[in-house]
Parts: C-alpha cells; sequence; structure tokens
C-alpha cells in the first residue's frame, strides 16, 4: 500500500490534457485571461505546467519544457537500463575516470555536498539497497539479511569523487546512485530557468508534487499551495503563500508497505539498511532552488525534529541559501 504527502496547488483543474487556452474566473466575475496549460507523465507521477502570460510561441516554448523534463528523467533513471545515469554506474571501473553530461556532474555535485554535510545520513549511493527493498512493486517483499549486508557494501558517498576535468570516479563496484531525493528538483530548475528566459512571469510548475512558481498570480496575489496531511491525504493541513519560490515536501510515508501489522518506510537508513524510523512524518522545504528544497525535505525527515531544524539553520547560514521549513 502507498501513500502521498505532498504539496498541491489550491484550485486547480484535474483535467487531463496537452495545450489549452482557458477563461478564469474570479470572485464570481469572469475575467479575460489567458493561461496556457501542458500536462504530461513524468517520473511516474502527473506534471502539470501553468503560464499566466500572452507571450509568443508560448505552446512551443511549453513543448520543449516537456522535453526538457523528459529529458533529466531520461539521464538521472535508476531503472531504466538506457540512462546515462545506469549505464555509467553499470559500466564504470573502479579507479577510472568516465566521462558525463553536465546534467549527471550536477547531479552528483549536490548529492556529494549534502552527503558530506549530513556525515552520511543521506547518502545518495543507497541505489542497490532500494532496488533490493523494491518498493514500487506492487507487492514487496522483506530482503533477507545477507542481501541487504551485499547492498551495504556497495554504499558510500566517501567512494565516489568529481574530478577536476568534470569526470566521476568510482573507488568500488558496483555503487548503484539513486536521484530520488533530487531528480524532480532539478528537473523544476532547469524548466524554471528556461521560461524566465523566455519572460515568462506568471507561472507554477508542479512534478509529482514537487513544486516551482514564478512571480505571483497574474493579478498578484500569491500562488496558494496546501500541503497534505500525511496521515490522511484528503485533509490539508496547512496553505502556503509563494511567489518565485520552490515547494517540497518528503515523508516516509510517501511509499510503503505493511507485513504482520509493521510499516516498511522508503526512507532508509544507509547504514542498516533498513527503513528508519522518525519523529518527523512529513517535512516541507521552500526556498529559491528546487533541487535543494527536494533533496533537504528528504535530509530533514532522515534527522529527525531536532537534528532536522539544526541542520537547516546549518545549511541556510553556510550556503547562503534562503529556506523556510514545516515539519509534523
Amino acid at each position: 500500500m502507498a501513500m502521498t504527502t505532498m504539496p498541491i496547488f489550491l484550485k486547480s483543474s484535474g483535467k487531463i490534457s496537452e495545450c489549452r487556452l482557458t477563461n478564469t474566473e474570479r470572485k464570481g466575475k469572469k475575467v479575460r485571461g489567458i493561461m496556457e496549460e501542458i500536462k504530461f507523465i513524468a517520473y511516474e507521477s502527473f506534471c502539470t505546467i501553468k503560464i499566466e502570460d500572452n507571450i509568443r510561441d508560448i505552446r512551443e516554448i511549453l513543448m520543449q519544457c516537456r522535453k526538457m523534463a523528459y529529458n533529466v528523467q531520461d539521464t538521472l533513471n535508476m531503472y531504466d537500463c538506457n540512462s546515462e545515469l545506469f549505464v555509467l554506474c553499470k559500466n564504470y571501473i573502479p579507479g577510472r575516470a568516465c566521462k558525463i553530461s553536465d546534467l549527471l556532474e550536477s547531479f552528483i555535485r549536490i548529492n556529494l555536498e549534502v552527503s558530506r554535510m549530513t556525515g552520511g545520513i543521506f547518502d545518495f549511493t543507497v541505489g542497490r539497497l532500494k532496488k533490493n527493498w523494491n518498493f514500487i512493486t506492487d507487492t514487496p517483499e522483506i530482503p533477507s539479511d545477507k542481501t541487504i549486508s551485499v547492498a551495504l557494501n556497495t554504499i558510500g558517498y566517501h567512494n565516489v569523487h568529481l574530478d577536476k576535468n568534470h569526470k566521476v570516479i568510482f573507488d568500488i563496484p558496483d555503487i548503484l546512485l539513486d536521484p530520488g531525493a533530487s531528480g524532480k528538483g532539478m528537473a523544476l530548475d532547469l524548466v524554471t530557468d528556461y521560461l524566465r528566459l523566455k519572460g515568462v512571469k506568471h507561472a507554477m510548475l508542479d512534478f509529482g508534487g514537487q513544486l516551482s512558481v514564478i512571480g505571483g498570480k497574474k493579478t498578484g496575489e500569491p500562488w496558494k499551495v496546501g500541503i497534505r496531511d500525511p496521515l490522511n491525504p484528503s485533509l490539508i493541513y496547512e496553505v502556503k503563500e509563494v511567489m518565485d519560490r520552490s515547494i517540497a515536501t518528503s515523508s516516509w510515508y510517501e511509499h510503503y508497505f505493511e507485513k504482520e501489522g509493521r510499516i516498511y518506510s522508503h526512507v532508509l537508513d544507509p547504514v542498516s539498511g533498513k527503513p528508519i524510523v522518525s519523529n518527523v512524518k512529513s517535512a516541507t522545504v521552500i526556498g529559491e532552488s528546487a533541487a535543494w528544497a527536494d533533496i533537504l525535505s528528504t535530509v530533514f525527515v532522515l534527522l529527525g525534529k531536532e537534528k532536522g531544524v539544526h541542520f537547516m539553520e546549518k545549511i541556510s547560514a553556510e550556503k547562503g541559501l534562503d529556506l523556510s521549513w514545516s515539519f509534523c
């Protein structure tokens, strides 16, 4: 059984379509306005981009946004045998530098930095362990202690290095990088930057519950984002008003299964190889970068309340990140 806790844009349409023009209604009066929208499926999630600007070639721009999102998915995918990440991890030779794309390098760089800053409590080399737990199947099983032990031997961010020539080096065999904590965020950042470059000033992007907004709404109001209750996804326990921000929510209730009355979460401890037990059910992080918000919301759940707050304060100061956060 899977449960999702994620931000949602309030008063959004549930219709699935490609591109369309719509009229907006506000406060009982029909206001002539143009909103161009595209919806598609990526990262096993519904993705939506809405633009409230009347700019030239908007439909072509939206199609390019979708193409960019697909490119991130096709590059950073540990389940797709044709993805750059999968091919790299399958074919690398320990100790030998491997040429990688700018996108994959950026992914490795931010994940290495956060792994170091948490001392390995967050570790993006847990890919093989996560595959063994196989949370994406409808009938997951608890892996044996031997299987977990073998996977643990492939974990260790300190065995991954980026050299001065922008190549990656792995020290040990069988490492599989896990893009789950930052992939959507990286896609959002790339698409958002592209839209700003094209002159978009009012837009919202929702990639499976990881969100970014450009400016506010056309009316001048901020975008309103509802945070679902992790224990009851039909309820919204908090509303955030945001402009020019990205917002990400992580929860150990996002994907889990139950066996003999016990819950097994998809958030794994890279030391024990087993699901964590955290006193944070759900953590929301808001910042300028979707990639940072995405990865830090996962870190918060891993660390728990006290350590999570301390870490957020520390990284905000050290990195100069304008962050806000909440948790339950």
